[in-house]
Parts: C-alpha cells; structure tokens; sequence
C-alpha cells in the first residue's frame, strides 16, 4: 500500500527560534503522477467558551509555513526522500495543552502541527500530520527592555461607606512599588497605606499575586473567561475607624512560576496581578486596586536593582500613625 510519513531529526521537541528539520517518506507500490509533495508547519490556538447556552469555539492559525518539495511530475515506485527545514520564530508561544484529547474542564490550547501532503491529480492524497511540542524559552529582560516598567508608580483607589443609611468618610487605599518588573525569586518592596476616614473598620488587607489566564472567542471580543492562580498571598491586620496605617511588605516572587511568551497569540492571554485588597464586614463590599507584573527569568546586565532587592527579608512592618490635618497624595517608598 502506498503512503507517506514523516521523520524528525530529534523526538520532536523544539524552542522558538530553533529549526524543525526532518524528512518526508514516501513508499509508492507503483509508479505515481503527482502535482505536488509540500510540506506545511503550523503554529495553532484554540479555545472553548460557554456562554449560556452556546458554547463559543475561537479558532486562529498564528504561524503558518509551507515548502514545496518537489513540484509536478511522476514518481517510480519505491521509496523516496524530501528534506525539510523550518525555523520558529523567536516569540512564538510554547505549547499550553499538551494532552491530544480536548476536555471540557480545557479551556485553552496552543499546539504546532507538521503536515506532509502528495497532491496526487484526479486522485485521493496521501497525507500524514504530526505534532511537534515547542518548549518555552527563558524570559530574558535584556531583549525586552522597552517592555519594562522600572519607576516608581502608585496606584489609588477610594470607597465612601454608608452606614445605616448615612454616608461616612472615605476609606482610601493606595498601593506603591518600586517598579512593575521581576525576575522569579526577587522580593518585591510594596508599600500599602490605608487611611480610614469612616465609622466602618478595615477588616484585613489582603496582598495578592495571581497568575491569570484570559480566553478568549475571538480577537478583541467582550466575551472573556479568566482562570486564576494564586502565586502567593501576605495578609495583615486592617485598620480601625478614623485610623491610618502603613505596610511594608517584602512580598517573595516564587521561583518556579511558569511564564508563558503569548505575543503572537490573540485568544489567550496571561498576565501577573498584583493586587491589595481592602476586606471590610459582610454588609458592605470589599475594594480593591490593583497592577501587572512583568515577570522574567535573566534581569537586565545594567540594574543593580534586581541583585539588592534578593537581599530583603520577606515579611511585613506594619506602622499606626495619627490622622494628618490635611490629606496627602503622595506615597514615600521605603
């Protein structure tokens, strides 16, 4: 029986920027006209989305390659050879899902396939698809620098409480970091003042860093599905009506975070959040403000930054101080 296969130079795991090389074997039992023998390589993503009743599947080819190996001709019968050489590109996604079978608990999945084609005229093709498994590559901060994010910034928000049925002050939580950008096992120097104007008491305040994954159906689409992760968590003691207090929290980025590169995809996106949370009695609704993290593996040659904040012990300083006459913006580090 004629077929076609193909055969990889490795086991068929790959990074971006490496070459896909391998070959395309054909063993005909007689001799075969053909237009064409190609060979396609294909970068996929794929998700699943319930909305009610519907259930939304968002489709998008985001690497696409194709070679022709030998164009029109007839072929003897016997056994034939076409190489094939492709190279990834460098900020391609790595595989998410690995599993071959789509379950419903899945909600996303990015996979390469390889395809060899004989376009045989008049005639049903041979064809042979296989998939390849592209490994994610380090973050490295140095090819990235304009991406990054290294002043300081704060971040505010406020909430006016009522109280059976008369409206307090305002509780104003503001949460300030050094700079928006990691490297795994580097602790984070964040600093959370909260100043409580109200008769409501600030129950907790909760520190957060998930890894958040968004679906998607379509580019640019409303219609979104998140999955979160908490990465690691710090709560502290909140803050007592018509009182202040300021946290300083040296928060650990865990050293075994996976970091997935989604430039080139559209459906599925990652981000790292991080999140102060104002937790206040069941009667009324928490608040919070929040910020994305860049997080990466190989920090920039020129920053001291990254080596001295290794150096931080993790845990929380927690300081009361009186309500100041006038209210102030500004948010000193450290």
């Amino acid at each position: 029986m004629s077929e076609c296969d193909i055969h990889l130079n490795n086991l068929g795991n790959f990074y971006p920027g490496s070459a896909v090389e391998g070959k395309v074997v054909c063993n005909f039992t007689s001799d075969t006209k053909v237009r064409e023998i190609t060979c396609r390589i294909k970068g996929k993503e794929r998700t699943v989305i319930k909305n009610g009743k519907q259930t939304l599947v968002g489709r998008n080819t985001f690497f696409d390659q194709i070679q022709i190996l030998i164009g029109e001709g007839t072929l003897p019968a016997g056994y034939h050879e076409f190489n094939f050489s492709f190279i990834l590109p460098l900020h391609i996604p790595p595989c998410i899902s690995k599993e071959p079978s789509w379950t419903e608990s899945t909600k996303g999945r990015i996979y390469y396939t390889v395809k060899a084609v004989v376009n045989r005229p008049y005639n049903f093709d041979y064809t042979k698809k296989i998939n390849i498994i592209v490994q994610p590559l380090q973050v490295d901060f140095n090819t990235i620098p304009q991406k990054l994010r290294m002043t300081p910034v704060e971040y505010k928000n406020e909430k006016t409480v009522c109280c059976c049925c008369c409206t307090s002050g305002p509780i104003t939580l503001t949460m300030c970091l050094e700079k928006e950008a990691f490297v795994l096992g580097e602790v984070a120097r964040v600093l959370v003042k909260i100043v409580n104007l109200s008769k409501t008491s600030v129950q907790e305040l909760e520190l957060t860093l998930k890894d958040r994954f968004d679906f998607y159906p379509r580019e640019n689409a409303k219609i979104i599905r998140t999955k979160k992760e908490v990465l690691a968590i710090e709560k502290v003691p909140g803050v007592a009506p018509h009182g202040r207090r300021i946290y300083r929290i040296n928060l650990l980025i865990p050293p075994n975070i996976n970091i997935t590169t989604l430039e080139y995809a559209t459906l599925i996106k990652q981000r790292f959040v991080l999140k102060a949370k104002a937790v206040l009695p069941k009667c009324h609704r928490n608040f919070a403000t929040s910020t994305s993290l860049t997080l990466g593996h190989v920090p920039l040659y020129d920053s001291r930054s990254f080596q001295q904040d290794r150096t931080y012990n993790v845990g929380v300083e927690i300081e009361d101080s009186e309500l100041p006459l006038v209210s102030t913006n500004t948010c000193v580090l450290f």
